[in-house]
């Protein structure tokens, strides 16, 4: 019975490194598409903050029957 840690040789990173050459041709793509997850996940992270801000403060401060 082989041991839980060992992994086939096809499931390592290293097995992945022969497609290296057939992305070469789409590395800007690849890179814009990194940029925009990375901003995906920035936004998704900030939309609660803005959208908390606009409650407590925004919608209150244009309260007309206030002050």
């Amino acid at each position: 019975m082989p041991s839980p840690d060992a992994r086939p040789a096809s499931a390592t990173p290293r097995s992945l490194s022969g497609l290296l050459p057939f992305l070469r041709p789409y590395r800007g793509r690849i890179a814009l598409g990194r940029l925009f997850l990375l901003l995906a996940a920035l936004s998704t992270l900030v939309f609660p903050l803005a959208l908390k801000s606009l409650i407590d403060e925004g919608v209150v401060a244009s309260d007309p029957g206030r002050g």
